[in-house]
């Protein structure tokens, strides 16, 4: 409360007056009503003119001493005192002395001071703090607080949680506790201060609760997958607090599986699963707190099972024969299959309804036929058969002999398809290729120089035919019947010289010869292109060979003749003898086959090619031997039957060779 002040007129009664003072409100008017007393504690402050140190009074507060005036009092101005205001304690003795800064005036006999102001009146503070609070969490806590005299306020705080931080200017109580906090802070106190008065909120605790951190998940899971294929996910998840995790799933496939300890799924759907599984949801908890992925859906596609083809195709037929094969085939989803072959030989024919390839293959159309390839569709997937050849075979013609002279020779297998030839219109023809020989009367003495005879087969019209050559080789070779000796052609043929004949190849070996065959010996040699032989045209031709090596089984295949040959290191080099021949080639077990023979002179010959030498076998073979050796046959020879026929591999002659002889050896075996 405010300083008042009272001015008698005079002050010869001011120690024996006693005056009453009251307070109708704590800011407002003070009223003499009676003695004088104080209603609060206040210092007074008297305006004389005439009082003087030695002057004493006493003022009454409430019935009590409260004011005692003496030579101590202090005068600041002639015309101010100051009294100060002792706050007496139980006992009636002066306390705390308070003092007050305004002033009011009473002149004597008013009836009231006016204006009574700033009354220092205690600060305020109120507010209702946060008593619990969840580690890792922020709290702050100000109260309200107020001065009526707006002096400087100043807070305090006793029993200040550790973790937390406190402003002295505005009595904020702030900070984050962590898990190492967890417990119970009591009887926090905060204060405020004017300098003159304190007050305080009342005792409040607080209470740290654990915070757990809440585990993790991610990861992008697939959102579809095609039936018959496997499906899985496994998120990625952890727990700052080491907490054990537990995985849980919502609106789970009906075909998948789920691992509650790793959230893995995983499964395989059929087509009978497809469609779309809406809102899988994922989630894990450490038993506290639980977090999910974002929820997604899973489409299961249709899969289409392709069709199976599977299969073992004959890989080779003899001419004229009928050729069948049906692939085996399925399909696991029921669908209608329908079949295409690519590489189809000109023969066959393929149904698309089942796969089965058939013909009947003509000796025009023997040959090879590689990388077919029959493939089966069910509309949306197509597999193929692994590819393959077929060999249209052409069978080497029979030697014609058919006495065994030794075991095994050729008069034991009469290996090939017999000789078949007719004449008329002095034309043989062979009814197994279609070719024609001339077989004029003028044939057997007809002798001319190459230069001649190319231009006179050449002019040539027979039959109606104007297309004739000279022949092969081989087209002798294959003509020739060898059980006879004197003449050697198969016995359809009325005319046959006694001496050579021309045949359209040169010696590889020499240019200025040319290759000419022995119609008394059943073989050719060379003689000089300028010298006069027999002339034989021809037309029309016995189909070329195609051979295959197999890498694997050190052999080479003929599929137009359907022969195997034996092409190891030991067709390099030689044997004693030909009875050593036909035992090795009985004994060898090349390729896992077991049916190998020393080969006829006829399917000897047809490994040859004669328009080169050194060696003039074909190039595919890869083991030839040396430019001396002979090659033995199993085909005995006519005219002396301790001989046999040979052929020279490096240069490419035929000839015989006596059976005690060393020579070379390749075994042959037939593949039909």
């Amino acid at each position: 409360m405010g300083d008042w002040g009272y001015t008698p007129a005079e002050m010869v009664n001011l120690l024996s007056d006693t005056y009453n003072l009251t307070m109708e409100n704590d800011y407002s008017v003070l009223r003499i009503t009676g003695p004088l007393s104080l209603s609060n504690h206040n210092n007074v402050r008297f305006k004389t003119n005439t009082m003087s140190v030695a002057d004493q009074f006493a003022i009454k507060f409430n019935s009590r001493l409260s004011f005692i005036l003496d030579e101590n009092m202090s005068i600041l101005s002639t015309e101010y005192m100051y009294l100060s205001c002792y706050i007496p304690d139980d006992n009636n003795r002066p306390g705390a002395t308070v003092r007050l800064s305004a002033i009011c005036e009473v002149e004597r006999g008013a009836s009231a001071c006016d204006s009574l102001n700033n009354t220092n009146t205690p600060p305020t503070i109120s507010g209702t703090p946060v008593t619990q609070i969840t580690a890792e969490s922020d709290y702050s806590f100000t109260p309200t607080s107020d001065d009526a005299e707006n002096d400087s306020l100043t807070f305090s705080i006793t029993n200040k949680p550790s973790w937390a931080l406190f402003d002295t200017t505005t009595g904020e109580l702030s900070g984050t506790p962590t898990n190492s906090n967890v417990g119970t802070t009591s009887d926090v106190t905060i204060s405020v201060t004017d300098g003159e008065y304190t007050v305080s909120l009342t005792a409040f605790d607080v209470t740290v609760n654990y915070y757990n951190s809440p585990p993790q998940i991610s990861g992008t899971p697939s959102t579809d997958v095609t039936a018959d294929s496997a499906y899985n996910f496994v998120p990625t998840a952890s727990d700052a607090d080491s907490d054990v995790m537990t995985f849980s799933i919502v609106n789970k496939p009906s075909w998948a599986s789920f691992n509650t300890s790793n959230g893995t799924l995983s499964g395989t759907p059929t087509n009978a699963d497809t469609g779309t599984t809406n809102d899988v949801t994922i989630s894990v908890t450490d038993g506290t707190d639980t977090v999910a992925l974002a929820a997604y859906n899973i489409t299961v596609n249709y899969h289409n099972s392709p069709p199976t083809i599977s299969g073992t195709p004959t890989a080779g037929i003899v001419y004229g024969n009928a050729y069948s094969f049906t692939p085996t085939s399925n399909d696991a989803d029921g669908d209608g299959l329908t079949f295409s072959i690519a590489n189809n030989p000109s023969w066959a024919t393929l149904n698309p309804g089942t796969g089965a390839l058939t013909g009947t293959p003509t000796a025009a159309e023997s040959g090879y036929y590689p990388n077919i390839v029959i493939s089966v569709t069910d509309g949306t997937d197509t597999t193929d058969l692994t590819a393959f050849s077929i060999g249209v075979f052409f069978p080497v013609y029979k030697t014609g002999q058919t006495v065994v002279y030794q075991a095994n020779d050729d008069g034991t297998y009469q290996a090939g398809q017999a000789m078949n030839y007719t004449r008329a219109s002095d034309i043989v023809t062979d009814n197994n290729s279609g070719m024609m020989y001339q077989d004029d009367a003028g044939t057997a003495a007809r002798l001319m120089t190459l230069a001649d005879g190319i231009n006179y087969c050449d002019i040539l019209s027979l039959g109606g035919y104007d297309d004739w050559r000279l022949p092969t080789p081989l087209e002798f070779i294959y003509a020739t019947d060898y059980t006879q000796s004197s003449r050697v052609l198969e016995g359809t043929f009325l005319n046959e010289g006694n001496g050579s004949v021309f045949t359209n190849q040169e010696d590889a070996n020499n240019t200025a010869m040319q290759i000419v065959f022995q119609h008394g010996e059943g073989y050719y040699v060379q003689d000089a292109k300028t010298d006069t032989n027999n002339i034989r045209c021809v037309r029309g031709g016995l189909p070329t060979g195609n051979f295959v090596r197999d890498d694997s089984s050190d052999t080479v295949t003929d599929y137009t003749t359907g022969l195997m040959w034996q092409d190891d290191l030991a067709a390099a080099g030689s044997v004693a003898d030909f009875q050593t021949s036909l035992d090795t080639c009985e004994a060898l077990t090349l390729g896992d086959f077991t049916n190998w023979r020393v080969p006829n002179i006829k399917e000897a010959t047809t490994i040859y090619n004669n328009s080169v030498t050194s060696p003039s076998v074909q190039s595919v073979f890869q083991n030839i031997p040396g430019s001396a050796v002979k090659t033995n046959t199993s085909t005995a020879y006519a005219v002396s039957t301790s001989a046999v026929h040979s052929l020279a591999q490096y240069y490419g002659y035929s000839g015989v060779n006596m059976k005690n002889a060393t020579s070379g050896l390749r075994c042959v075996r037939t593949t039909y």
